[in-house]
């Protein structure tokens, strides 16, 4: 799902590689949540601009029920993209997290 300009106060985390270690949302958000060193209520993943035309971000809120759906849907544009030449042979995404503020 897209939602522009609705994803509330967000940092920006940059790069992330989607490697075979993380294969669901929870994977994802615990990987992030290790790097940050504290907890995030929702993520916004900002596709790559040659895959599939996809505009805008990708939020994936933590516990939501349509997040995994979101997150195997990345996957998915993932393994249909474009393979390049080289390493590292995992794309990437760039990630915002959202942090509760209340």
């Amino acid at each position: 799902m897209t939602f522009p300009g609705a994803y509330g106060p967000v940092v920006p985390y940059g790069s992330m590689f989607l490697t075979p270690d993380c294969i669901t949302s929870r994977d994802c958000f615990n990987r992030i949540c290790d790097k940050i060193q504290t907890d995030c209520s929702f993520i916004v993943l900002q596709l790559p601009a040659d895959m599939e035309g996809q505009s805008g971000g990708l939020r994936l809120d933590r516990g939501a029920s349509d997040s995994e759906t979101i997150f195997q849907r990345v996957l998915e544009i993932f393994r249909k993209a474009k393979k390049f030449p080289g390493e590292p042979q995992y794309r990437s995404v760039e990630v915002e997290v959202g942090l509760d503020m209340s």
